[in-house]
């Protein structure tokens, strides 16, 4: 039986477990966990990391040649994008061309793969996950060195939702189930419905342990952007994981915040039969082992991400290339008839033509019709640009002096039927991670709505090292009229 080795890239540690997969299912052999020293950067000292893991292999004789590894949440960049509808062969290539207008950084600069949410309107919706591309090939040369062969590259997120499918079978397409790992170095918040991983975040904790109050904060943050993606999302259930006897607390704190039933997710029938004490902790391995069993949800790989399909064999290719030209001979030849048929009876032939251009017209005055219909919508909007500038600028001089500035604005009017009428889009930057939420959230309680956009620090930025996107929606006016009452 193949063995493999699960590992869980964790913010100061590595989480490893070693198992046979068999018919039954993934068979522990051995577990543990590899602290890196303080003054280590696994991903600056790629060299002085793989010989502090290949003497830790060796010393815990572990076995297995492969493995597959799972990214903490915090290591990648996740955000949703809408696409047009489209076959889903054809799905990677679109989702390509789209994210070159939506991505800042080179594309040959990531590692990109997305995982499909379905339609929505008149588009579908993917969740668009990146990776730095030097990152990835450090990750892959260490591993390397340790004489390991790599067979998946995925984020903790999918993991976790593989394990909650794993523990709770399949889960409605219609309603969303979250999930809460709780553990002593970070926080991480994951919301699956049916198969698709449809929400992710992750934190490490400000202080080791420290994960009480900082963990309802960052669940009811997500809440907060899951409403804004989606206003008619409904959650059935919240599943807690966390350090033993201290998850019961942390369910029942949070069920006095939320609406959904909160309960603490039984990992018992997943566990080895040596179990760790603490098994939350090991969450993303288990769910990494049950991957390579049988994959319950969409899952993303940045070494073997989503790709068009595939060229055709060459002999294939041969033989359609025959069918195609016996297919052109078949039509030639038919165009032959069909002429001299023509000839006979050229005023229908004559008549079938007006009655094409008729219909051509027919279809371009549509397009006008829709055309002249929005911009009539638009007029009867009535949208003021100045008042939205101005609460942009009020919302930038909360803090004084501004602790946040916009680089880049754009406002455009949005099509007739949408809750909102005016769509501003643009980024900026922040002094901290605070001053950039107190500013999205200023907005909020005007009315608008917040799309969640990426969050991230920027090295560059001297005064001000947070960079964030900006994507709100302006309510129509009676909304927004009563949403700022």
């Amino acid at each position: 039986m193949p063995t493999v080795l699960a590992l869980d890239w964790d913010q100061d540690r590595l989480w490893l477990m070693e198992a046979e997969l068999g018919r039954n299912g993934p068979r522990v052999r051995w577990y543990g966990q590899l602290q890196w020293p303080e003054e280590l950067e696994p991903w600056e000292q790629t060299e002085q990391a793989a010989e502090a893991l290949r003497q830790f292999l060796q010393h815990h004789h572990f076995s297995a040649k492969e493995v597959t590894v799972a990214l903490g949440r915090s290591e990648v960049v996740a955000r949703r994008m809408s696409v047009p509808l489209v076959p889903q062969e054809e799905l990677p290539q679109i989702v390509r061309i789209q994210a070159e207008t939506k991505v800042s950084t080179a594309l040959d600069q990531l590692r990109l793969d997305f995982v499909p949410l379905g339609p929505r309107g008149e588009q579908q919706e993917v969740l668009l996950v990146e990776l730095q591309q030097e990152k990835f090939q450090r990750l892959t040369e260490l591993l390397d060195k340790c004489g390991l062969s790599v067979r998946r590259v995925t984020i903790s997120s999918v993991a976790l939702a593989q394990l909650l499918a794993q523990l709770r079978g399949p889960l409605s397409a219609a309603d969303a189930e979250l999930i809460v790992l709780a553990t002593h170095t970070r926080v991480e918040v994951v919301a699956v419905r049916g198969q698709s991983l449809v929400f992710s975040h992750g934190s490490p904790l400000a202080s080791p342990g420290a994960n009480g109050q900082q963990v309802l904060l960052e669940v009811q943050r997500c809440l907060g952007a899951l409403r804004n993606w989606d206003p008619e999302l409904s959650l059935s259930r919240i599943w807690v994981l966390g350090p033993q006897g201290e998850q019961e607390h942390l369910a029942a704190e949070l069920q006095q915040r939320v609406s959904p039933p909160v309960e603490v997710l039984d990992l018992t029938p997943l566990a080895p039969k040596q179990a760790p004490q603490e098994l939350a902790a090991w969450s993303v391995v288990l769910g990494l082992l049950s991957l390579e069993g049988q994959a319950r949800v969409e899952v993303v790989d940045f070494l073997h991400p989503r790709q068009p399909p595939a060229p055709a064999h060459p002999v294939r290719r041969r033989l359609i290339g025959a069918l195609v030209g016996a297919g052109v001979v078949l039509g030639l030849l038919a165009s032959w008839v069909g002429w001299q048929a023509a000839r006979l009876d050229e005023q229908i032939a004559q008549v079938q033509t007006e009655l094409e251009r008729a219909q051509q017209v027919v279809q371009r005055s549509q397009k006008l019709h829709r055309t002249a219909s929005a911009l009539q919508s638009w007029q009867q909007s009535q949208v003021a640009w100045l008042p939205h500038l101005q609460q942009l600028l009020q919302a930038q001089q909360v803090h004084q002096p501004p602790a946040v500035y916009l680089t880049q604005l754009h406002l455009e009017s949005l099509a007739h039927g949408r809750k909102g009428q005016v769509r501003v889009q643009g980024s900026g930057r922040a002094q901290s991670r605070q001053a950039a939420e107190e500013f999205l959230q200023f907005l909020a309680d005007r009315g608008y709505r917040v799309r969640p956009q990426a969050l991230e620090p920027d090295p560059e930025g001297e005064a001000y090292p947070w960079r964030f996107g900006l994507d709100v929606e302006v309510p129509s006016p009676a909304k927004r009229s009563s949403a700022s009452r």
